[in-house]
C-alpha cells in the first residue's frame, strides 16, 4: 500500500507540475528504485546491477533486519514509552561500511560493534516485550480490531451507506486516504444504528471494561505456523468443561492470542546473518557465530572463545571454584571470599583484549588466529596449579614441607617440592585437561586451527618468558611481546595483575587508582635493545605509577595484613600437621597432601575444601590440625606484638627471619611473673614493594612519544615515592581510652592499615573522624578537626565493598569471633548461582554483618528523629545482633538446604515408612534461634557476665530471639518487647510488607555481585523512615513520594528472581545439589551407616548442624565409599556440566492450587506423554518438573498495598496507597 500511496503522490506532483522528477534529475528507473525500497529487496536472484545491493539493506533490510528503520523507532519508541535503550545507533552508524561477502556487497559493521549489534536484538525483544506485545495492548487492540470489523459495510449484504468503507478503502488509494485514527472518534460520536456494535466496543475500551487477562503459555512447537497454533489452543478451550456448575463461562467467552517473541528472525539467531569487518581487515567481512557470552562483575558481558569454553567445562578447570583469590584474608576482608575461577576468566578475557588491540593497531606484527587463541589460553589456564588458599600452599606449606624432609633426611619426591611454583603445576594441570579433551575428540585442538607447537607455546606463556637468551620453541624471538600478555618477567605489567587488581579491589572495597582499560588503549610494540617489547604512550607513566602503587597498597592493607598473616601461618602449619608423607609409614587415616603434587589426579582433589575434611574428622592422627582450624574459627589467634621496618638490603628473607629468631631467644623478660618462652613467639618478614624488590619497576618500562610511535624508551628519573618515616606508637586495637595504651593525647599519625574511627572524647564520644589506609595526620586539621583538638579515644571499623566503613559494637564482634557465626563464611549466598553467574560466590557472612549494620542505620535514623519513641541502648543492640544472626540457621548452599533438602527429605521419610522427626515446615530461622542460643551459651561459658557488661537481660534475649523468626501481625503475644514497640519487629524480618533491611542489603550486595543493576536506593529510603501508627499499632512508614523507590524495591526483588534467583540453569543444578545430598543422607537410611554422612538429622543439635556447610560438596566428590558413589556422579555431572537439557516454560495461572499440586499435576501430563517418533526413547522419567514462584514477595497481593505513607505536611498520620499498580 505503501507502493500505490507514492505513486499517487508521484501523480500528484506530476499533475502541478510535469517535469518536477526530471528537475531533481530522477527518472523513471528512479521511481521503480525507490518502490523497491520500499518493499524491500529479495535476497536470492538479482534482476538490478547488483554493485549496489548494499542499497537495499538502509530502509528495510530482508537480510539480518538492521535497518534504519528500527533505529528510528527503537529510539523513538522508548523515550515515548519510558524504556531503556541500551542500543547505541548512532555510534553504529559510524562503524557503517561495505564489503562484499559471498559475491554480493552488504553493509556490515566494525567487529568490535558485535555488543551494540546484540543490544539492538535485545533492544527489539525488549520492546515487545514490554509494550508491542503487552497482554493488556494485545487486548485492546484485538478490541479495536473488532469494532473496525463490525462497522466494515463491505461484510454487510447490500452495503448499507450509514456504514463505513474500511477493508473495501484498500482498492482505491482516494479512499485509503481517509482512513485514519480518527475513525474511531468518526464511530464513537455516530447515532446510526448500524454502528452500534462498534460504539458499544469502543465505550468499553474507553471506560475501562476489558475482558480480564487468565493466562499465558510458552510454546515451544517450532514446526506449527501461528494460525495452527491458535486452531490448536481455541480446540483446546473448547474441551475444557468448568468443574464449578456455578461457572457459566463457554468456549466463545475466551479469546486466544499466539504471539512471536523473538529478535527479529523468528528461531533463528539475527546476529549470524550480520557480517563484521576488522580493523585490519576493513574490506573482508564474515558473520560471528559460536561465541560464548559470560556476566562478569568487573568487565561485564565478556566474549569467549568455543574452546575456551570447552576448557572451563572440565573438572580440572572447576576446581578453581573451590581456590579462594585471596587464601585467607576472607576471614579479615569479609568481601574478600571470590576465587580463582573468576580471575581466570577474567585474565583470559583481558589477555584476548590486549592481543587483538595490537593486532588491529599493527598489522606488520603478523599476529595470527592462532596467536590470539594460544594467548588467552594461557590466561585462563595460568593459575590452574593453585593449591589450597592459593599461595598459602606453595608460599608457605611447600617450602615448610621441604625443611621437614630435609631434618628427616627424607629424599622421595624432594625433585617435585624443589621445583615446584604453582605455574610448574599449572602447566601439568594443563596437559591433563588437553589430554582429556583428546579423550573426547582427538581433533579438538586441530579444529580450531592448534597445533603441538602452539601447545608448547601456551605453556611456555603460563610459565613466563626469561629474558635474556631465547630458548623458547612456542614462538620465534620476532613475536616476543606475546611473552609479556599473560605473565610479564620483564617488569610486572601483565593482564594477570590487571584483573587481580580490579576484582581483588572490588571485593576488598579499597579503592583502585589504576585504570587498565585506558592503559590498554595506549600499548604498543616497539623494538627495543634488539627485540619487540609492549611500550605505552609517555602521558601514561602517571597511571604506569599508579599501577605499581596499587600493587604496594594491596599488599600494605590485605596481602600482607598482620592477621592474614597470621591465619594463613596457621592454617599452613594445620596442612603440614595433617600431611600423611611426613610421617614415616605414610598413615592412611592422614592427607595427601605434599605428595599430591606427584600426580595430577590427586593434586585435582587438593582445594580448599581440604579444612572443612579436617575440621569434621574424628581420627586422632588429625587432632593437632583440629585444633589449631578450631583456633582460627574461634578467633584463639596468637596476639600481635609489633613490628619493625627493616633496612637490611643485602640479606635474603631467611636470613632476616634466622636473625630475629635469634634475638627472640636472647629475650630474657624482667616480670618474673612472666613464663613465655622463645617458641611461644613467631617471627614473620614480609616484603613491601612495587613489584621489584629494591628497584624502580618502572625503569624497566618502555614508553613512546606521539611524534615517535616506533621508538621507546626507559623514563629513568621517574621516582615512586617511599614510606613515610619518624617516631611511632603502634595501636592494633580498639581502645576506649588511649591512657590506656600509654599515650595522653593524639595530635598526629599515621595509618599503616585499615579503617579506623578517631573519637575527641573517651569510650567513643564526642565527634569522630574517619581515618584511612595509608593516610599521614600530621595535626588534628588533617582529619578535619576545626578546633585543633586531640583525640581520646579510638577504634577499628569494618570495611564492606558495599556500605563501605562500617563499625560495629563490641559485643557483635565477640559474636562474628564465635565458631557458630564464622561457619557463614562457607554458607554460599546465592546457593548454586556461582556456577552459573562466575561473581556470586559471595557468602552469608558478609551479608549478615551489611544487615547488622543497616540495622542499626536504620534503629539510630528513628531514635535521633523521634525521641518520643523511647529507643533505649538495649534496644539499638538487641535489633543489631537480630540483624546479624538472623541467618545462622542456613544450611549448605543456603535455600536449597531448607527448600530443597528437607522438603524433599520429609516425603521420603513418609514413602519410605521411616519415622518422621523433622519439624513440619521448618525454616532456616528456626534454626539460627537455635544457634543463637548455642553462641549465648559459649560466650557465657567464657564470661558469665558478658551480656550484663552490655546491659542485656534474658529478656533482651527473648526479644532477640523473636526479631530473628520476625513478628506475627495479629495478637501481640510476644515477650521481649511491648506492643508500643511494635515497629522494632519490623526493621529486621518484616512479615507486614517484606519492607526490612535483610532485603536492602541482600537486595545491594547479590546486583553488585552479579552484575545486574539495582534501581533501588536503600540509602534514601532509610532517610524518610517514620514511625507512625496505624490501625493501633506502631509501623515503620515512608513519605509519599518515595513510593517509586519502594516501587522499585519489589520490582529489584522480581528482576533478581527472574534472571538469577530462579535463573532455569540455576534451578537444575540446585535440584542436581539437592538430589546429592539426599542420595549422601544416612538418616534416609534404616541402619544410618556410618560411611554416609549426618545430614537432615543435623538439624537436631547446634554441634551437627555446624559442621553443615558448603565443603559437604567436596567432601562427596573426593570420598571414595560406595553407599555415596550416587551422590559422587551427580555432582560429578555438575562439575563437567553435563546437565539436563532445559525443554520449555509455561506461566501457570491457577491461583488455589500449592506448589506441590502443580508440580504434581504437570507430572502427571508429562507421564501421558506418547513421543510420535518410534525412535524416541524419552520416559516420563526422564523429565524434572519445576514449578517456581515469580511475584513481588507476596504471592498474588500487590505489597505496596501493606506499605503505609506520610505527607510532609502530616507526618504522624500514614496511610496506604491502594491505586499504586505493580
Amino acid at each position: 500500500m505503501s507502493v500505490l500511496m507514492f505513486d499517487d503522490i508521484m501523480k500528484s506532483l506530476k499533475a502541478e507540475n510535469e517535469d518536477v522528477l526530471k528537475e531533481h534529475g530522477l527518472e523513471d528507473k528512479h521511481v521503480t528504485f525507490i518502490k523497491e525500497l520500499i518493499e524491500g529487496a529479495k535476497t536470492s536472484e538479482w534482476d538490478r546491477d547488483e554493485d549496489k545491493s548494499f542499497l537495499y539493506e538502509i530502509v528495510a533490510n530482508k537480510q539480518n533486519g538492521i535497518d534504519v528503520d528500527k533505529w528510528d523507532y527503537f529510539a523513538r519508541d522508548c523515550h515515548h514509552l519510558g524504556i531503556r535503550n541500551s542500543f547505541d545507533h548512532q555510534r553504529l552508524l559510524k562503524f557503517a561500511r561495505v564489503c562484499k561477502v559471498n559475491g554480493r556487497n552488504h553493509i556490515c559493521f566494525r567487529d568490535k560493534e558485535a555488543d551494540n549489534v546484540y543490544d539492538m536484538f535485545r533492544t527489539r525483544y525488549t520492546l515487545h516485550r514490554q509494550a508491542y506485545q503487552h497482554k493488556i495492548g494485545y487486548i485492546i487492540e484485538d478490541m479495536f480490531a473488532k469494532a473496525l470489523i463490525k462497522a466494515d459495510r463491505d461484510l454487510h449484504e447490500g452495503k448499507p451507506e450509514d456504514m463505513l468503507k474500511i477493508s473495501e478503502a484498500i482498492k482505491t488509494v482516494d479512499d485509503y486516504s481517509k482512513l485514519t485514527d480518527e475513525i474511531f472518534e468518526q464511530i464513537s460520536s455516530s447515532t446510526v444504528d448500524s454502528l452500534k456494535e462498534s460504539r458499544d466496543i469502543l465505550n468499553k475500551i474507553v471506560r475501562r471494561k476489558l475482558p480480564k487477562f487468565v493466562g499465558e503459555a510458552r510454546l515451544t512447537e517450532k514446526n506449527k505456523s501461528k494460525e495452527e497454533l491458535t486452531e490448536t489452543w481455541k480446540a483446546a478451550v473448547e474441551k475444557y468443561k468448568p468443574t464449578d456448575p456455578t461457572v457459566s463461562l463457554k468456549a466463545e467467552d475466551f479469546t486466544v492470542h499466539v504471539v512471536d517473541l523473538d529478535h527479529g528472525i523468528k528461531d533463528k539467531n539475527p546476529i549470524e546473518k550480520v557480517y563484521f569487518y576488522s580493523k585490519r581487515n576493513p574490506n573482508e567481512a564474515s558473520a560471528i557465530k559460536d561465541y560464548q557470552i559470560f556476566n562478569d562483575p568487573i568487565h561485564g558481558h565478556i566474549e569467549l572463545h568455543p574452546l575456551l569454553v570447552k576448557i572451563i567445562d572440565t573438572p580440572q578447570f572447576q576446581r578453581l571454584r573451590h581456590i579462594k583469590q585471596l587464601g585467607g584474608k576472607y576471614l579479615v576482608y569479609p568481601g574478600a571470599s571470590h576465587n580463582r575461577f573468576e580471575h581466570s576468566l577474567g585474565v583470559a578475557y583481558l589477555a584476548g583484549c590486549l592481543v587483538k588491540i595490537l593486532h588491529d593497531n599493527q598489522p606488520e606484527l603478523s599476529i595470527t588466529d592462532q596467536d590470539i587463541l594460544c594467548v588467552q589460553i594461557a590466561g585462563l589456564c595460568h593459575d590452574l596449579g593453585h593449591g589450597p588458599l592459593s599461595h598459602v600452599f606453595d608460599g608457605l606449606v611447600i617450602p615448610e614441607a621441604k625443611k621437614i624432609k630435609r631434618s628427616q633426611v627424607i629424599y622421595v619426591s624432594m625433585i617435585f617440592l624443589f621445583l615446584l611454583q604453582h605455574e610448574q603445576m599449572s602447566v601439568l594441570m594443563f596437559d591433563d585437561i588437553v589430554k582429556s579433551l583428546k579423550a573426547e575428540n582427538e581433533d579438538v585442538l586441530k579444529k580450531h586451527g592448534l597445533d603441538d607447537k602452539d601447545v608448547t607455546f601456551i605453556k611456555e606463556l603460563i610459565e613466563g618468558a626469561k629474558t635474556s637468551e631465547w630458548t623458547f620453541k612456542g614462538r620465534d624471538e620476532e613475536k616476543s611481546f606475546l611473552f609479556e600478555i599473560v605473565a610479564n618477567k620483564q617488569n610486572g605489567i601483565d593482564v594477570d595483575k590487571w584483573d587481580y587488581f580490579a576484582r581483588d579491589c572490588h571485593h576488598l572495597g579499597i579503592r583502585n587508582s589504576f585504570d587498565h582499560q585506558r592503559l590498554l588503549k595506549f600499548a604498543r610494540v616497539c623494538e627495543v635493545n634488539g627485540r619487540k617489547h609492549i611500550c605505552f604512550r609517555d602521558k601514561e607513566a602517571d597511571n604506569v605509577y599508579d599501577m605499581f602503587r596499587t600493587r604496594y597498597t594491596l599488599h600494605r592493607q590485605a596481602y600482607q595484613h598482620k592477621i592474614c598473616n597470621i591465619i594463613e601461618d596457621m592454617f599452613a602449619k594445620a596442612l603440614i600437621k595433617a600431611d600423611r608423607d611426613l610421617h614415616k609409614g605414610k598413615p592412611e587415616d592422614m592427607l595427601k597432601i605434599s605428595e599430591a603434587i606427584k600426580t595430577v589426579d590427586d593434586y585435582s582433589k587438593l582445594t580448599d575444601e581440604i579444612f572443612e575434611q579436617i575440621s569434621s574428622s574424628t581420627v586422632d592422627s588429625l587432632k593437632e590440625s583440629r585444633d589449631i582450624l578450631n583456633k582460627i574459627v574461634r578467633r584463639k589467634l596468637p596476639k600481635f606484638v609489633g613490628e619493625a621496618r627493616l633496612t637490611e638490603k643485602n640479606k635474603s628473607k631467611e636470613e632476616l627471619t634466622e636473625t630475629w629468631k635469634a634475638a627472640v631467644e636472647k629475650y630474657k623478660p624482667t616480670d618474673p611473673t612472666v613464663s613465655l618462652k622463645a617458641e611461644d613467639f613467631t617471627v614473620q618478614v614480609v616484603d613491601l614493594d612495587h613489584g621489584m624488590k629494591d628497584k624502580n619497576p618502572i625503569e624497566k618500562v618502555y614508553f613512546y612519544s606521539k611524534r615517535k610511535r616506533n621508538e621507546a624508551s626507559a623514563i629513568k628519573d621517574y621516582q615512586i615515592i617511599g614510606e613515610f618515616r619518624g617516631n611511632e606508637r603502634l595501636i592494633t586495637g580498639d581502645c576506649p581510652s588511649l591512657d590506656d595504651c600509654g599515650i595522653t593525647e593524639v595530635h598526629s599519625c599515621k595509618v599503616h592499615r585499615g579503617f579506623w574511627k578517631l573519637y575527641e572524647g573517651l569510650n567513643y564520644n564526642e565527634a569522630e573522624y574517619t581515618l584511612e589506609p595509608e593516610k599521614e595526620y600530621r595535626t588534628p586539621t588533617d582529619w578535619d578537626c576545626q578546633s585543633n583538638t586531640s583525640a581520646r579515644s579510638l577504634k577499628h571499623i569494618f570495611n564492606d565493598p558495599i556500605h563501605g566503613h562500617m563499625e560495629l559494637h563490641p559485643l557483635l564482634v565477640k559474636i562474628i569471633d564465635t565458631p557458630q557465626f564464622q561457619r557463614l563464611r562457607r554458607i554460599k549466598q546465592l546457593g548454586g548461582a556461582y556456577l552459573v553467574y562466575p561473581g556470586a560466590s559471595h557468602n552469608r557472612f558478609e551479608h549478615s554483618l551489611g544487615v547488622a549494620y543497616l540495622a542499626g542505620c536504620l534503629v539510630k535514623t528513628l531514635h535521633d528523629n523521634q525521641p518520643e519513641l523511647k529507643i533505649t541502648k538495649q534496644d539499638f543492640l538487641c535489633v543489631q545482633i537480630a540483624g546479624l544472626c538472623h541467618d545462622l540457621g542456613h544450611g549448605p548452599f543456603s535455600h536449597v538446604f531448607d527448600g530443597l533438602v528437607i522438603p524433599k527429605t520429609k516425603k521420603i521419610k513418609r514413602s519410605k515408612g521411616l519415622p518422621d522427626d523433622i519439624p513440619e515446615k521448618w525454616k532456616h530461622e528456626q534454626m539460627s534461634v537455635l544457634m543463637f542460643d548455642d553462641i549465648v551459651k559459649s560466650l557465657k561459658a567464657e564470661n558469665e557476665d558478658v551480656l550484663k557488661e552490655h546491659g542485656l537481660d534474658d529478656k533482651d534475649v527473648t526479644f532477640i530471639k523473636e526479631l530473628i523468626e520476625g513478628a506475627k501481625t495479629s495478637e501481640w503475644t510476644h515477650k521481649g518487647r511491648d506492643e508500643e514497640k511494635s515497629f522494632l519487629y519490623e526493621i529486621v524480618a518484616n512479615k507486614q510488607n517484606g519492607i526490612d533491611v535483610d532485603k536492602w542489603d541482600y537486595f545491594a550486595r547479590d546486583c553488585h555481585h552479579l552484575g545486574i543493576r539495582n534501581s533501588f536506593d536503600h540509602q534514601r529510603l532509610l532517610k524518610f523512615a517514620r514511625v507512625c501508627e496505624v490501625n493501633g499499632r506502631k509501623h515503620i512508614c515512608f513519605r509519599d513520594k518515595e513510593a517509586d523507590n519502594v516501587y522499585d524495591m519489589f520490582r529489584t526483588r522480581y528482576t533478581l528472581h527472574r534472571q538469577a534467583y530462579q535463573h532455569k540453569i540455576c534451578n537444575i543444578i540446585e535440584n542436581l545439589l539437592a538430589e546429592a545430598l539426599i542420595r549422601a543422607d544416612r538418616n534416609l537410611h534404616e541402619r544410618k551407616p556410618e560411611d554416609m554422612l549426618k545430614i537432615s538429622e543435623a538439624i537436631k543439635t547446634a554441634d551437627d548442624y555446624s559442621k553443615l556447610t558448603d565443603e559437604i560438596f567436596e567432601q562427596i566428590s573426593s570420598s571414595t565409599a560406595d553407599s555415596l558413589k550416587e551422590s559422587r556422579d551427580i555432582l560429578n555431572k555438575i562439575i563437567r556440566r553435563k546437565l539436563p537439557k532445559f525443554v520449555g516454560e509455561a506461566r501457570l495461572t491457577e491461583k488455589n492450587k500449592s506448589k506441590e499440586e502443580l508440580t504434581e499435576t504437570w507430572k502427571a501430563a508429562v507421564e501421558k506423554y506418547k513421543p510420535t517418533d518410534p525412535t524416541v526413547s524419552l520416559n516420563a522419567e526422564d523429565f524434572s518438573v519445576y514449578v517456581v514462584d515469580l511475584d513481588h514477595g507476596m504471592k498474588d497481593k500487590n505489597p505496596i498495598e501493606y506499605v503505609y505513607f506520610y505527607s510532609k505536611r502530616k507526618p504522624n498520620e500514614a496511610s496506604a496507597i491502594k491505586d499504586y499498580q505493580l
